[in-house]
């Protein structure tokens, strides 16, 4: 049975194992296995009589069988296998135990670690085990001869542990077999963060979908992206026989959305309830800028809504008649006919409302502000008394008795002078 102990990280381009006999089971990089008799584990079919097994074993006694180009997946219906057991290497099949090769001088590996190799080549088979060469045999076609099968693994009253088991096989390149999953990266992400998010090595198979032992090189093309604009895009990668893959690039930017929150709106401005619509739709939109994980439709959710929020703030209306008014009845005023410390401080207010009244943001506060501020500086314009050359502060004068007879007294005068000057025209 197979079992699983850990994470599956054993090192391997082969896939479909299935247990047939014994206790099988992976250990992070390892396959552990175990059986006091024949034990069996099977992998992909090989359709082809071109290729090189290669794994590595521990083992300490007992039999380990290596196969090959088995019919099925029951050995003794015909298959090669390369058999370890002490000291002795042996090319055979399990169908009637024949054995096509044999030796008896390998030697045994201190560390008890074995490295298989097995090249086939149609009918010649060449086995090194440790990096030495103990079977080179061609089998002829007065043996039994299999072209095409699964491959596996045997094992015969032991325990063993095994690494690294591929097949790599002559055929060229015509896929790239990475499962690489869509890309998603930060928000506002640019060229560069997104291509560090891309593998530069990918596993590459022929058309026998066996995964090459070599990873290759692969560059990636991101022109078809524009970091600006969100949204998902199709990047192609290639490796350097032409062969191309694909992924999707998901990209999200908040950029418009934090613009727009960005830009304010004083509260006395607009009516009470737009306003708290407007804040509501603010600090959701706030909370979506804050959040790394946001997806792009709820920063667009937000853009919307803060926007349309914006969109329905009402000014509240300003009446800015009597300022008007006030300033025309203040512009008609003569400077001459008032002190200049008064005129000076009557002149700014004039000014200050007049910018007021021109200022199409004011609120209804600065006009009425600007209103009763022009009103006090008219109020407190002080008139020049007659004859008076000082224009220092002269308050204007209330006029008494006495001053009213100098004038009658004056009036009387002039009358005499024209009576006069008529008499003497009537003499002459």
């Amino acid at each position: 049975m197979v079992c699983g102990y850990s994470k599956n990280n054993f090192k391997t381009n082969l896939s479909d194992f299935k247990a047939v006999a014994g206790n099988w089971h992976v250990d992070d990089e390892t396959y552990v296995a175990s059986c006091n008799d024949n034990g069996f584990m099977f992998a992909n079919k090989i359709s082809t009589n071109k290729f090189k097994y290669e794994i590595d074993a521990t083992y300490q006694t007992g039999v380990l069988n290596f196969i090959f180009q088995s019919k099925t997946k029951n050995v003794w219906d015909g298959c090669y296998s390369l058999q370890l057991n002490g000291n002795t290497v042996r090319l055979f099949d399990f169908k009637d135990d024949y054995t096509f090769a044999s030796t008896n001088n390998l030697a045994i590996a201190p560390d008890n670690k074995y490295h298989i190799e097995i090249n086939v080549n149609g009918n010649k088979i060449v086995a090194l085990v440790n990096g030495v060469e103990y079977i080179n045999h061609v089998i002829s076609e007065s043996d039994r001869q299999y072209n095409e099968g699964y491959v596996g693994l045997g094992i015969y009253n032991t325990n063993a542990k095994y690494q690294n088991f591929y097949i790599t096989t002559g055929t060229p390149i015509t896929q790239i077999t990475s499962k690489i999953p869509d890309l998603h990266p930060a928000i506002n992400a640019n060229l560069e963060d997104i291509k560090a998010l891309l593998p530069t090595m990918v596993t590459v198979a022929g058309d026998d979908n066996l995964n090459k032992k070599e990873m290759a090189e692969i560059k990636w093309n991101l022109d078809t992206i524009d970091v600006n604009v969100p949204g998902t895009y199709s990047v192609t990668g290639t490796i350097a026989n032409g062969v191309t893959t694909t992924v999707k690039v998901i990209t999200r930017s908040n950029k418009a959305l934090a613009d727009l929150v960005a830009k304010t709106y004083n509260e006395k401005d607009y009516t009470s309830n737009s306003y708290k619509e407007y804040l509501l739709a603010l600090n959701r939109a706030k909370e979506v800028l804050n959040t790394d994980d946001s997806s792009q439709k709820e920063i667009d959710t937000a853009y919307s809504n803060l926007q349309l929020a914006i969109e329905k703030l009402i000014l509240i209306k300003v009446d800015k008649t009597a300022l008007k008014a006030l300033i025309d009845k203040a512009s008609g005023l003569e400077a001459t006919k008032y002190t200049e410390t008064t005129w000076t401080l009557f002149n700014d207010a004039l000014k200050a409302a007049t910018d007021v009244c021109n200022d199409e943001n004011a609120t209804q506060i600065e006009v009425d502000n600007a209103k009763a501020e022009l009103e006090k500086a008219m109020a407190n314009l002080k008139t020049i008394n007659n004859g008076d050359t000082n224009n220092g502060d002269t308050t204007v004068s209330v006029k008494t008795g006495d001053e009213s007879l100098v004038g009658m007294f004056a009036v009387i005068t002039l009358l005499s002078i024209v009576g006069y000057t008529l008499l003497r025209r009537k003499e002459d």
